[in-house]
């Protein structure tokens, strides 16, 4: 132990010593005579036991006020210099991901990849018949790792490859970026067949990003363009991969991982190591010996002492219990992103008004988690059980399915979707956004509902007399060649109020309350103890020091 290492947490306690020498001074001196037949050796020999004495009382002191000032060693941890990369991943999520086991395997080695990029801000984009950012930029390691569990073919459509899309929107979300090193890494197994962005849109939006992008390709040769990937990666200083195995991905990315690699650049960390214990003992020592000598002379108070200072070396603690309330409530959203959700008939679309009102729900939100989900023919989920609505409301406002294949919206579907996601949960809340207009399989839905103890608000978007829709800029008729009107099915509505609340929208800000008032009457506020440890080695040892003065004091005045 190195005593240049040690410091002084309070320093001024060491006053205390200079403080008992200024007392004995007010004080007074000793000047009480005594006679004796042989007055000079009892004096001698008294005088010699005083000396003893008094610096004996000066070694307790000062030990005492030494461990007052709380020496201790401090640990200090170098920091290391690592800067930070912000990496896009762009997944291909279309169904033929499930050949050869290819999406589960990508899965698997992404969680790895992430893991291994400490420092680093992680964005992820999944695509299909059309692209949406999974999570922006995060550090959260284990929370994008989590949305990646719930991932699965068809979870962006299942009829198209939207890549130019995917390329186009996973370098978008750099605009905030201010990192210096930007990677994209690109996993596909096919061509891009949506014509949404083209590619010379998508390659100048990755030089104005000044990103470097990774492409790699899985399958056989002509299921991918190889041409485009090669010089996308190129011209951007990157690398084009191709394999056949998807096995052999761990290879990729654990390559690019070292080509990549991050310097991360941390702060100092400082770590105490507490040695007052140490002169306290020292203390105890010398008050032990004081005590023998002083004997019958002020034993009660001596005694006092001594527990003092054995109390403090037992290191006395508090625990400080603060009662705090917890809202239990855990609920979903599900957004219906079916083709009636565009109709007009509520400013400015179905589809905005319900985003606005989710984004407006959110932020009257206080730290309750929320996972979202977009079903159409089947269930996508957008973000797991969190509360960190800053994900979430870009989340939501990132949501555009007007490049997929939109049927009727599955309800059945969206259900088993909620369940798979909330397996620890008994009671499940769903806040569902729909015009329904179009659902799908309401009546087994509601079945499934009650047999897994879903509740479901049901929040309709839609104007009673309904609304004709667009598609491919036509209005879509019914088999009689009449326009179709699109409006709320009233046998859906009455079969969903079976399992919890309907209620239709309307412009005011507050028409959710209902929905977070009947979360808080179902569910029982927790209380939870928050316990923190507070040291009193102190206290004994200031009682010990006041008795000290307060003996030596008094021994004085009896002495005048």
């Amino acid at each position: 132990m190195l005593l240049s290492n040690i410091s002084l947490l309070y320093p001024y306690a060491l006053a205390i010593l200079p403080l008992f020498l200024v007392c004995q001074k007010l004080c007074g001196k000793r000047v009480k005579s005594l006679l004796f037949s042989n007055f000079e050796l009892l004096k001698k020999l008294s005088s010699k036991k005083r000396n003893l004495l008094r610096v004996l009382n000066y070694l307790v002191i000062f030990f005492i006020s030494l461990a007052l000032a709380s020496p201790v060693i401090k640990h200090s941890i170098a920091p290391k210099n690592i800067k930070g990369y912000d990496i896009s991943l762009l997944l291909d999520a279309s169904d033929s991901m499930y050949e050869d086991n290819r999406f589960k395997i990508a899965k698997k080695i992404l969680k790895e990849f992430i893991t291994k990029r400490q420092g680093d801000a992680i964005s992820l984009t999944v695509f299909g018949d059309y692209a949406f950012v999974a999570s922006p930029f995060t550090s959260n390691k284990e929370s994008l790792k989590e949305i990646i569990n719930y991932l699965k073919p068809g979870i962006a459509g299942d009829r198209a490859t939207a890549l130019y899309e995917a390329l186009y929107l996973g370098s978008d979300i750099f605009k905030k970026s201010k990192a210096k090193k930007r990677v994209v890494i690109l996993l596909t197994d096919g061509i891009n067949t949506v014509k949404s962005v083209s590619l010379q849109d998508t390659i100048k939006k990755i030089k104005e990003e000044r990103l470097k992008v990774y492409t790699i390709s899985i399958g056989k040769e002509g299921d991918y363009n190889e041409k485009v990937l090669s010089n996308i990666a190129s011209s951007t200083g990157g690398k084009f991969y191709t394999l056949s195995d998807p096995k052999e991905l761990y290879k990729i990315y654990e390559e690019i991982n070292k080509i990549e690699k991050s310097k991360i650049s941390t702060k100092k960390v400082t770590l105490l190591e507490y040695l007052y214990a140490y002169p306290l003992i020292v203390a105890l020592l010398f008050m032990l010996i004081f005590t023998f000598l002083s004997k019958k002379e002020n034993l009660v108070l001596n005694l006092i002492i001594l527990v003092a200072l054995i109390f403090a070396l037992l290191k006395p603690t508090i625990n400080s219990s603060n009662k705090q309330s917890k809202s239990n409530i855990n609920f979903a959203i599900a957004l219906d992103i079916g083709l009636s959700m565009d109709g007009k008939d509520i400013y400015p679309s179905r589809l905005s008004f319900a985003k606005n009102r989710i984004l407006t729900l959110l932020d009257s939100l206080d730290n309750q988690k929320v996972a979202l989900l977009a079903f159409n023919k089947y269930a996508y989920l957008i973000a797991p059980y969190s509360n960190n609505y800053t994900n979430l409301k870009y989340q939501i406002k990132h949501i555009d399915p007007t490049h997929t294949k939109r049927n009727r919206s599955n309800l059945l579907s969206l259900l088993k979707a909620l369940e798979d996601i909330s397996p620890n949960l008994e009671k499940k809340e769903l806040l569902l956004f729909s015009d329904f207009s179009q659902l799908k399989n309401v009546k087994s839905a509601t079945k499934y509902a009650k047999e897994h103890n879903i509740n479901i608000y049901s929040y309709i978007i839609s104007s009673k007399d309904g609304t004709p829709i667009l598609e491919n800029s036509k209005v879509l008729k019914d088999e009689s060649g009449n326009i179709k009107l699109f409006k709320a099915k009233s046998q859906d509505i009455k079969e969903l109020s079976k399992v919890g609340i309907v209620t239709y929208y309307t412009l005011k800000s507050s028409d959710l309350d209902s929905f977070i008032s009947k979360l808080s009457q179902s569910y029982k506020l927790e209380f939870t103890k928050k316990e923190s440890e507070k040291e009193l080695f102190y206290i004994p040892l200031l009682f010990a020091i006041l008795l000290i003065f307060y003996r030596d004091i008094k021994r004085r005045r009896a002495w005048k």
